[in-house]
């Protein structure tokens, strides 16, 4: 929910939902969340939430950064991953696909040489 003033009702009904499911996967009453619509949007804030807490460009903005974020992702991710860095201001080359196995599982020697 966007804001307490907005929806009170569901502002507090949705700290109550994700403190329930934080709860069924072991985490504490101190863990938290947000809510989206779906999986685009989770990838697009999560990035966001990344990018602003790793290069603190909350502020600034990405324009006095010395080199160019990466995301390093499974070559089998989807697609919306590309959108987001399209939107955040990293640009779709900023995604580095990384080797998959037979299980979608990042290939970890793939993943060393290309974190690099």
């Amino acid at each position: 929910m966007l804001s307490l003033e907005m929806s009170p009702v569901f502002s507090q009904m949705e700290v109550q939902v994700l403190r329930n499911i934080a709860r069924m996967f072991g985490y504490d009453e101190q863990s938290g969340g947000v809510m989206v619509s779906g999986g685009s949007l989770a990838n697009l804030q999560a990035l966001a939430v990344a990018r602003n807490h790793c290069f603190s460009v909350k502020e600034e903005g990405l324009t006095r950064l010395m080199e160019q974020p990466v995301i390093l992702a499974s070559e089998a991710s989807h697609t919306s991953l590309h959108k987001a860095a399209m939107l955040l201001g990293l640009g779709t080359s900023s995604v580095i696909a990384v080797k998959t196995n037979q299980n979608s599982q990042m290939d970890t020697s793939d993943l060393e040489k290309k974190k690099d």
